[in-house]
């Protein structure tokens, strides 16, 4: 209905992977393809489990060095590139650079893609046990695996969840999308 300019406007639910065919059929649906800056600072956002039921997930998602690993293994640029054809700024989810209050650190904050670091990171937590797959076990010495929980109705949260359980799995880290 979009794409033959049967709609009004429409806002949520057009997956950015129709962009150019948006553009392409914009002159023959009789539309016009308008983007704009959301007043959100992601479209794609992980929230840990700081209060999950199991003691030993629990303990490691308390752990900023454990979130921060996990934040500097997630190769944002190529997120960007692969999920918002470009059009996205790899960075955490902060303010928006036009909010009086931002702050380039925030943005910046454990967002540059350094699994190396990432590995230091959970090596000196104690992380360093692996499994037969030679994924990480927890410090308990159980398999490390984090379920990732998305709703895949909202733009390219499948994909972004995809990209991030295998750079999760390049550090150690079995992560399962769900």
């Amino acid at each position: 209905k979009a794409v033959a300019g049967e709609i009004d406007m429409q806002f949520r639910h057009i997956a950015w992977t129709n962009y150019p065919l948006l553009l392409d059929s914009a002159e023959k649906g009789g539309y016009r393809v308008m983007k704009w800056i959301l007043a959100e600072g992601s479209n794609y956002c992980l929230h840990p489990n700081m209060n999950h039921q199991d003691p030993g997930l629990r303990e490691l998602m308390e752990n900023k060095d454990f979130r921060h690993a996990l934040s500097l293994a997630i190769n944002r640029a190529e997120v960007n590139e692969v999920a918002y054809q470009g059009m996205g700024t790899p960075r955490q989810a902060s303010v928006l650079p036009s909010v009086k209050y931002f702050k380039q650190s925030q943005a910046e904050a454990y967002a540059k893609y350094d699994p190396a670091e990432a590995n230091k990171l959970l090596d000196g937590i104690g992380l360093t046990a692996r499994d037969e797959e030679g994924m990480r076990k927890r410090l308990d010495g159980q398999k490390l695996t984090i379920n990732i929980e998305y709703a895949p109705l909202f733009g390219p949260w499948r994909d972004c969840t995809q990209m991030v359980c295998k750079y999760w799995g390049e550090i150690g880290i079995r992560a399962v999308p769900k």
